[in-house]
């Protein structure tokens, strides 16, 4: 949730100041972020299927840690771009993953658990 709402609040200003796109590209980040999110999250649940949650959040937690680290590095408008879809498509399992492995938690109460991982979601945010 942290990153949803730092890509919508920062890439606009990364991709003018950083990236120095121009100005019909600044959003360009966050469409990228944000479409590679929606198609993570339609294929969430056959991934999950065929890989299993663990390897899916692993797999999540390793694109975004890239993506981050990608554009970081560089401040190439198609390396940017690319960064933050690579970004988008680990976003969009693992947060859905987190909560419905929460939500299944068999020694604590599904209402307690979920409004503890939302708590310490909202508080990275």
């Amino acid at each position: 949730m942290a990153i949803e709402g730092a890509m919508f609040d920062w890439s606009g200003v990364y991709f003018q100041d950083i990236v120095k796109a121009p100005k019909q590209l600044i959003i360009l980040g966050y469409t990228s972020f944000i479409l590679m999110m929606a198609t993570g999250r339609f294929l969430g649940d056959y991934l999950i299927v065929r890989f299993g949650r663990k390897k899916v959040i692993q797999t999540s937690g390793i694109s975004m840690a890239s993506g981050l680290l990608l554009s970081v590095l560089s401040s190439n408008l198609i390396v940017c771009t690319l960064a933050f879809m690579m970004v988008g498509l680990g976003g969009s399992c693992s947060v859905p993953t987190v909560y419905g492995v929460t939500g299944k938690h068999n020694k604590v109460n599904a209402s307690i658990s979920l409004t503890l991982v939302s708590t310490i979601a909202f508080l990275g945010f």
